[in-house]
């Protein structure tokens, strides 16, 4: 019988942090689990690791109160030891997104703001059409970048996944969607 292991902490996965305690990092049948609250769940097995380290700048990460050899040596008594060669780590330099892209958002952005008198005001007002429509514009392009080739294109470099910045992606869902949803409500 395989042992299993699980610990409550941080997860760090791409740009995206999950405070304590959203985030729970899980060995046991011959899998090892990172599972953070909006930022899903990531499932490697052994072939699929190269090594496990206690401290990791960038990628999927995992920290917590206790001590990192500690965990470390739990999570090889429960059976997962990496197996994947050097040579399979990707070595990928920069954002996997293009800065014109970006550009090109965050221009329409304020451009749709600004359409909408989206300065200090005195009294604030409620949103305006143009502000709701800057939420919904965000929310609908955050679904469709998983799913529309065209839109993956538009905005990620060649040859990177949407799987690099999908935690990334996940959060922005999840914000733009609650804001639309609020701003279009209190405009009833």
């Amino acid at each position: 019988m395989t042992q299993t292991f699980s610990v409550t902490g941080v997860a760090r996965i791409g740009w995206v942090n999950a405070t304590w305690p959203l985030a729970r990092l899980s060995v046991g049948d011959g899998a090892l689990t990172v599972t953070a609250l909006l930022l899903g769940t990531y499932t490697f097995t052994p072939d699929e690791v190269v090594a496990l380290e206690a401290f990791q700048s960038f990628g999927y990460g995992i920290w917590c109160l206790k001590n990192p050899a500690g965990i470390l040596a739990d999570i090889e008594r429960a059976g997962f030891k990496p197996r994947a060669p050097r040579s399979s780590q990707p070595n990928r330099d920069g954002i996997p997104v293009r800065w014109t892209s970006v550009a090109a958002v965050v221009v329409l952005w304020n451009m749709l703001f600004l359409l909408d008198g989206a300065v200090p005001r005195n009294p604030p007002k409620l949103p305006g059409a143009f502000e709701i429509l800057a939420f919904g514009i965000l929310c609908a392009g955050s679904f469709a970048l998983e799913r529309v080739p065209a839109v993956q294109t538009w905005l990620m470099k060649p040859g990177r996944p949407v799987s690099e910045i999908a935690p990334a992606v996940n959060l922005v869902k999840v914000i733009s969607a609650f804001l639309l949803i609020a701003c279009s409500l209190s405009r009833f």
